[in-house]
């Protein structure tokens, strides 16, 4: 994950919509899409639950598509590798408690868990 650059990203998707400006005798109060105005490019992320839609400028649109897109990529990679670190801490789980049965004394498998996984922090201590 290390070659993702984190300042980089933006998260959130671009958008482009077709407006109507409002005025009673423009083309677009036909609400035909073809009569609307546009395509006008937003940003639009969720901020405290809420969807927030930003304008982006028509030559800053390819770039800011680049950050959202990065992202992205960027969650799926970390949830890729929380899935298998998750597999691993189950498989481990299965192993400790395998020994633990085999050995049966509390002291003992902590001793071989010590052994298996190196010094155990102070706070997980019997």
């Amino acid at each position: 994950m290390k070659d993702f650059p984190i300042n980089d990203m933006v998260a959130g998707v671009v958008v482009s919509q077709y407006v109507r400006c409002g005025k009673s005798n423009c083309r677009c109060a036909s609400r035909r899409r073809e009569d609307l105005h546009g395509p006008y490019h937003y940003h639009m992320v969720r901020f405290d639950g809420r969807l927030v839609k930003r304008y982006i400028r028509k030559k800053d649109v390819a770039e800011m598509q680049r950050r959202c897109r990065l992202h992205k990529v960027f969650n799926e990679r970390l949830r890729a590798e929380n899935k298998e670190t998750e597999q691993i801490m189950k498989e481990a789980r299965l192993q400790l408690r395998t020994v633990g049965h085999l050995i049966g004394d509390r002291t003992d498998r902590m001793e071989t868990a010590r052994q298996w996984l190196g010094d155990i922090p102070p706070e997980f201590k019997p």
